[in-house]
């Protein structure tokens, strides 16, 4: 079976923003919804909205396993 693990969340969520709204915009709506998760304690989704939004102004090369 295959599990999805948060490094390839952070980029399927940055790979949605992006087409959806664009590297600038996909990137201030992940870190709207880390600050929202902030004000309600939720470090982790913190964390992982950050690593979204991360992604989108300096996206990784590709996913190292060959795939686009």
């Amino acid at each position: 079976m295959w599990w999805i693990d948060i490094d390839d969340a952070v980029r399927i969520y940055a790979r949605m923003l992006r087409a959806r709204l664009g590297p600038r915009r996909g990137a201030k709506a992940a870190l709207e919804k880390a600050d929202y998760l902030r004000a309600k304690r939720d470090w982790s989704g913190v964390e992982a909205w950050e690593a979204v939004a991360a992604e989108l102004t300096h996206p990784t090369e590709g996913l190292g396993d060959g795939r686009p």
